[in-house]
């Protein structure tokens, strides 16, 4: 029995082997540019993810084999302005990788993760008549809401210091719940202490990696968990949907406003066309709050540091925004050409759409840079990696707040902070709080001036504080701890909270759990099998018995 075990191993591992070579001399890819072990595992890719340098990665990868390179068996990463427009641009058969499946806030899908280019489309159509509708409100909401913002963060410099990524994220989601619903979460009000759904927007990237990871029976269980952080990242999908479904029964309440949501039921009403149900509605709404609190809140910070790190940028925008009327709108900001060309720099270097895309290459394949791409092969591309192209954004690791005044035809094209195509954001967002940074009466603690991060990690999660000086003039204290894909203390690494050691831990115990359940089953069927074979000896004992008997 033994024996056979041995035998079946060693000849798998034998099939694993010729499989390997022959994928390495004549595999589709085979000829492709990229690190030799690419032929034989991705693995390398996988840990950089994990570990969130999985950009610089590829950017050192990209510098040395060119625009396209292997990087797993069938996996291929692009980093070129054409190869981006020709996997993401509009008329782009290229499709959402599976793994869009596991993500859900319910049982219905969701516009981000759709992977049917019909019903995508039919979504953002519905959708983008509900964004359309806001465009006045949108404006008045914001700036209410961002002056809001700015008077909570001078009250809590006034008492020590005040965190600044934290009131803009609570900006961010009052103002994406106002839009939506008609009235906001009130996060701003209460600084997000106390109240569950902050915390679970917080902990809304490491619980898309556990639906990544986990089937559902298992996720169900970490709800339950002992461990703390991983019972609160297990609540995150059903905290944030419940906080939603809440806020949409009052939707067409008196005490709610004009909202998305409701624009889009009395549309359908008017159309007898049928709306999404109240389950495709919460979903939306869920995956909005996710996708939009952080990203907006992480380029805000930037953009506030970085203006008021230098402090001849910071008084030549004082200047700009100084000649405003009281009532300004989006197009007097788009008027002044260094503020909108500092929030497109941000917007560039801290890209909101920083991380790593899986598509899948249509069945007929696609050609990039004279490389054919059979179908079926996975794509990464990413928008971090198009905004650093050197040879269209010179020093692309500097922080340049002119760049955008006059860009090129190519910087134009390069600049994807938003992705492009049809899958790309439906609503982007218009920063009109930054002129209200000359009330700040900010500067940089002289120790926390040097951005060591500033360009190689993620913008997401950042802790911004300002402390009173002697003088109670606040200034802009950097606390360089991100909790979300960048450098915690002593080279460990955190994605979402997760540390590079919890996060392969937990990987060890689900392994552990898979071969528990294998062997199980496989003692299962051998007690079976055994069971079965005593019986038919018994009964051919009982025979020979008889025979003998007779």
């Amino acid at each position: 029995m033994s024996v056979t075990i041995v035998s079946a191993v060693a000849l798998l591992f034998v099939a694993i082997a010729l499989k390997a070579l022959s994928n390495f001399f004549r595999g589709p890819l085979s000829a492709l540019h990229g690190p030799w072990y690419t032929h034989f595992t991705g693995i390398p890719l996988l840990y950089t993810r994990a570990t969130g340098t999985s950009r610089q990665h590829l950017r050192r990868i990209h510098k040395f084999y060119g625009p396209v390179v292997r990087v797993g068996p069938s996996e291929v990463s692009i980093n070129s302005l054409d190869g981006y427009y020709k996997v993401h641009g509009v008329g782009s058969r290229c499709i959402k990788a599976p793994v869009f499946d596991s993500i859900r806030f319910s049982h219905s899908p969701m516009l981000f993760t759709m992977r049917d280019p019909k019903l995508h489309a039919q979504r953002k159509r519905v959708l983008g008549r509900g964004f359309a509708a806001m465009k006045e409100e949108q404006e008045i909401t914001i700036r209410r809401l961002a002056e809001l913002a700015v008077s909570k963060i001078k009250k809590e410099a006034q008492d020590g210091r005040a965190d600044v990524y934290k009131w803009w994220r609570c900006l961010a989601v009052d103002v994406i719940s106002e839009m939506a619903v008609g009235k906001s979460f009130e996060l701003l009000e209460s600084g997000g202490q106390d109240l569950p759904v902050f915390k679970a927007l917080g902990n809304a990237g490491p619980s898309v990696i556990l639906q990544v990871m986990l089937p559902s029976s298992l996720l169900a269980l970490t709800k339950w968990s002992p461990i703390t952080w991983l019972r609160d990242v297990g609540q995150v999908t059903e905290i944030i949907f419940n906080r939603v479904s809440t806020a949409l029964k009052d939707v067409l309440s008196p005490s709610c406003g004009p909202s998305m949501v409701r624009h889009m039921l009395s549309e359908a009403e008017l159309s007898k066309r049928p709306v999404l149900s109240d389950d495709e509605l919460g979903s939306e709404v869920a995956m909005m709050l996710v996708a939009g609190s952080d990203s907006t809140a992480a380029t805000l910070t930037y953009a506030t540091w970085e203006i008021i790190r230098n402090p001849n940028l910071r008084r030549k925008i004082e200047d700009e925004v100084a000649g405003l009327p009281e009532d300004f709108t989006s197009k007097d900001l788009e008027a002044l050409p260094l503020l909108s060309s500092a929030l497109e720099e941000a917007l560039r270097m801290y890209n909101p759409a920083a991380a790593l895309v899986e598509r899948i290459v249509p069945p007929a394949g696609i050609s990039v840079h004279g490389w054919d791409l059979p179908g079926g092969t996975m794509v990464y591309t990413t928008g971090w990696l198009v905004s650093r192209l050197e040879d269209i954004f010179p020093d692309p690791d500097v922080f340049d707040a002119t760049r955008f005044i006059n860009p090129s035809h190519e910087q134009s094209r390069a600049h994807v902070p938003f992705s492009i195509g049809a899958r790309s954001c439906i609503e982007n967002p218009v920063p009109v709080s930054l002129p209200t940074l000359p009330d700040f009466n900010l500067k940089l603690a002289p120790q926390l001036t040097t951005p060591y991060f500033s360009h190689t990690h993620s913008a997401s999660h950042l802790s911004e504080m300002i402390i009173p000086n002697e003088q109670d003039a606040p200034k802009l204290a950097r606390r360089v701890w991100p909790a979300y894909m960048t450098p915690k203390g002593g080279g460990a690494f955190t994605f979402g909270g997760l540390t590079s050691t919890q996060m392969f831990i937990m990987g060890g115990v689900l392994v552990v759990v898979v071969l528990l359940v294998v062997a199980a089953c496989a003692a299962g069927g051998s007690d079976k099998k055994k069971s079965t074979d005593e019986e038919g000896g018994d009964d051919k004992e009982d025979e020979e018995t008889k025979c003998d008997g007779e």
